[in-house]
């Protein structure tokens, strides 16, 4: 009897089935390569994107004239927003109301997510007030108090709104607005100029005292016949 195995090269020698790598190895070289131009893309992207900022960055700091401004606000992003905001208030400096007003107009629209927006609703009531249009001014106020009720601008807005209501003789209203941004925002900056504000109007007038009502035992009884 023999004590060895066979030695049938087709049980004890087949060819090892290639593994995973070998069998994939184009797709996993054509992924990889793909992956890293991803991140060869991205990466100079963001050089690029850098630069650009750091460039407009550099134009912002060094622009001052009004053509200058108007060059950056034509694009977009947070510079480009303070840009317009900027030529806004040299334009309303300049007593060029109107252009500066049409900068302001689209201003929200261009710029949603500006974190000025409420800078943006203040400016557009002070150069309605420059130009003297005073109704139109506390309008303004008013509806920038509403729209950024939440924002550090609502209680200037107020103040600004009901100033013009009390330089228009119109105390009872400029008194509930005073009220108002006292009520809403105790302790904030503005509230103490509020309150300087409200101390110019005139004294509320007191109400009105019920009719008094004459006592019975007063009342005459009438004659008998």
């Amino acid at each position: 009897m023999n004590p060895l195995p066979p030695t049938d090269p087709d049980i004890f020698f087949e060819p090892a089935e290639p593994d995973f790598f070998e069998r994939n190895k184009s797709k996993i070289l054509a992924a990889t390569g793909g992956v890293l131009v991803l991140i060869l893309i991205a990466a100079v992207s963001q050089i690029l994107w850098q630069n650009r900022t750091n460039s407009l960055r550099a134009s912002y700091a060094a622009a001052t004239t009004p053509e200058q401004l108007a060059s950056l606000a034509k694009g977009g992003g947070t510079i480009a927003g303070n840009a317009e905001l900027q030529l806004a208030a040299q334009l309303r400096d300049q007593k060029k109301f109107d252009e500066a007003l049409k900068g302001l107009d689209g201003f929200e629209d261009k710029f949603a997510k500006h974190p000025l927006l409420p800078n943006a609703a203040l400016l557009r009531g002070s150069v309605l007030e420059a130009k003297g249009d005073l109704a139109a001014a506390a309008e303004a106020y008013a509806k920038a108090a509403v729209s950024h009720e939440s924002s550090y601008a609502a209680p200037y807005a107020l103040l600004m709104q009901g100033r013009l209501l009390r330089l228009a003789d119109k105390p009872d209203e400029a008194r509930r607005v005073f009220e108002n941004a006292i009520t809403r925002y105790p302790g904030t900056p503005a509230i103490q100029e509020v309150i300087q504000e409200m101390n110019l109007l005139p004294e509320a007038p007191k109400p009105a005292a019920s009719p008094s009502t004459t006592p019975a035992a007063e009342i005459s009884p009438v004659p008998a016949n």
